[in-house]
């Protein structure tokens, strides 16, 4: 195996895949200087101490591929660096993410985000989002979306739904357990990982009646019309 293949996230074997990622200002991370993550083919091992951050990657990686904030992080205010540990009364977070769509472009997404300290609380923000692609020629094209917006394309570009992403590839550890919930959310997730209420839509859509009006049958002619039509075509040709 080559060291291009190494670097690439497994994009050059599976069409698809995690190239590298910026973390600024989230939770731990600075948010005065980015911290570049590479991720390298066929494994990339996460390790050090309590605290440093492994989790976050995670957080980062489920949050650029989805939108989702990970679990009791008070909507987002807990999720960006506090801005009470810089001395400042705000602080403007990213994060960015290169990887190769499933037909073997390179994609940049990048998330905004922002934390102010008002005067009895904290404001949260995500600003919309933005895309970079690039075409064969090398040429980048650059196109902002609505976070809602983006959420649904990034995962559709890596070739993996939203559903296997937030409950399988980055599933938060305080969300892992979830195989072990009671039987209405297990069957409720399992579904949305195998898409079972799209095929269940489909299938009726394929065994529903046609609700368009068919034609009425012509009437059958009775035994004694058939007699006098006789009749009468006598009639005329005498």
């Amino acid at each position: 195996m080559d060291d291009d293949r190494r670097r690439d996230g497994g994009a050059g074997v599976h069409g698809g895949g995690i190239n590298k990622m910026q973390i600024r200002g989230i939770r731990s991370f600075s948010p005065h200087h980015a911290m570049n993550i590479e991720f390298f083919y066929p494994l990339t091992l996460i390790v050090g101490k309590n605290g440093s951050g492994k989790t976050t990657i995670i957080e980062c990686l489920k949050m650029a591929c989805t939108g989702s904030l990970p679990p009791n992080c008070r909507n987002g205010q807990a999720f960006v660096s506090d801005p009470a540990t810089h001395c400042t009364t705000e602080v403007k977070a990213q994060v960015k993410l290169k990887f190769t769509s499933a037909t073997g472009k390179p994609v940049i997404c990048m998330r905004n985000f922002s934390l102010t300290q008002k005067r009895d609380k904290k404001e949260y923000k995500a600003f919309e989002a933005a895309l970079q692609t690039f075409d064969d020629a090398g040429r980048k094209s650059n196109l902002s979306f609505k976070c809602a917006d983006l959420n649904k394309m990034v995962p559709e570009l890596m070739g993996v739904s939203q559903a296997v992403l937030e409950s399988v590839i980055f599933v938060h550890q305080e969300e892992s357990d979830w195989p072990l919930a009671e039987d209405k959310v297990l069957k409720q997730k399992f579904d949305e990982i195998f898409a079972a209420t799209n095929y269940t839509k489909a299938r009726a859509a394929a065994l529903a009646p046609d609700p368009r009006p068919r034609p009425s049958p012509s009437p059958q002619p009775s035994r004694r019309d058939l007699h006098a039509g006789a009749r009468r075509d006598q009639v005329l040709q005498d």
